[in-house]
């Protein structure tokens, strides 16, 4: 088997996507397994940690990452099928929200922590 560029950054993107998953099952589990704050909350469970958001992110970058180098693969040898570019499209629009809500969380985070000094 002849191994090309594309196919090694594609199999270096599984490899990513299997790092944010293991990260992301890490938090969950010991989000879970140890109750904390949770019956001080008004919510019943609480929210993801930055470490699940973050393995989140980590997989769908990984999984954004070998969509596109099968695009690129497609592309060197002058085929692009629709569904490998709406494959690749999809996969960037979810790292995209996974990053948003990374990003969303960090600054909830950090004015909440403003208005804690402020008080």
């Amino acid at each position: 088997m002849d191994w090309n560029d594309t196919d090694m950054v594609a199999v270096a993107g599984i490899c990513v996507m299997g790092a944010g998953l293991l990260l992301s099952a890490i938090c969950a589990w010991r989000r879970l397994r140890i109750p904390g704050q949770a019956a001080r909350l008004a919510m019943p469970r609480r929210l993801e940690s930055l470490g699940e958001l973050w393995g989140l992110a980590i997989f769908f970058g990984g999984l954004a990452l070998s969509q596109i180098a099968l695009v690129a693969g497609y592309v060197q040898f002058g085929t692009t099928p629709p569904r490998a570019l709406a494959a690749a499209g999809g996969a960037v629009l979810l790292w995209g929200i996974s990053i948003g809500r990374l990003s969303l969380r960090r600054q909830l985070r950090l004015e909440s922590s403003i208005d804690g000094k402020a008080h």
